[in-house]
């Protein structure tokens, strides 16, 4: 028999087992403790011995959702969440001018930076298009914001910014989560 889905483990927490070193997991406190900066950067850093510094330092996490508020939310309740199990912990988002995203995080307090993408799915094939062709210059500009942040952990929440910053974060070796 097959547990009801409210019953079974996350995904996000299986990826997340994955990430953090399985001898810091089970050491008590919280998981947000354990992202710092790593000493190295590229796609073998993920390692228990040296992927992690010390805990005392301050945690840089990028969020990015954007578009509605089902995307919005969420992620403002993940950062809250970050920040009361560790207050030092730095929260930015990445979205997009034309979604709630501009109101909802100034009244929230947390910063956010702008990327040019633009949806894809569900649209007219000309609007799908253009789309794709803002699908790089995004790219270039997560990229650019993931470096300047100084990310440890990259959250895609959903909505079209999404996608860019998350590739951004792959191809940079940041450890990142799609929730």
């Amino acid at each position: 028999v097959w547990p009801c889905a409210d019953e079974r483990v996350d995904a996000a927490l299986c990826e997340l087992r994955r990430i953090v070193p399985s001898c810091l997991f089970n050491r008590g406190g919280d998981v947000a403790e354990h992202f710092t900066r790593s000493p190295r950067r590229g796609r073998d850093s993920i390692d228990g011995d040296h992927a992690w510094q010390k805990c005392g330092e301050t945690m840089n996490v990028v969020i990015a959702a954007g578009g509605t508020s089902g995307h919005v939310y969420p992620a403002v309740a993940l950062a809250q969440e970050f920040q009361r199990q560790r207050p030092g912990t730095r929260i930015s988002f990445v979205g997009t001018s034309r979604g709630i995203e501009r109101k909802v995080l100034a009244h929230e307090g947390f910063e956010l930076d702008l990327i040019g993408a633009q949806p894809v799915m569900g649209k007219r094939l000309l609007d799908a298009l253009k789309g794709l062709v803002a699908l790089p210059r995004g790219l270039w500009q997560s990229i650019g914001i993931v470096r300047r942040r100084r990310a440890d952990l990259v959250v895609g929440i959903g909505g079209y910014s999404s996608p860019p910053v998350i590739a951004a974060a792959f191809l940079l070796g940041v450890p990142r989560v799609i929730l």
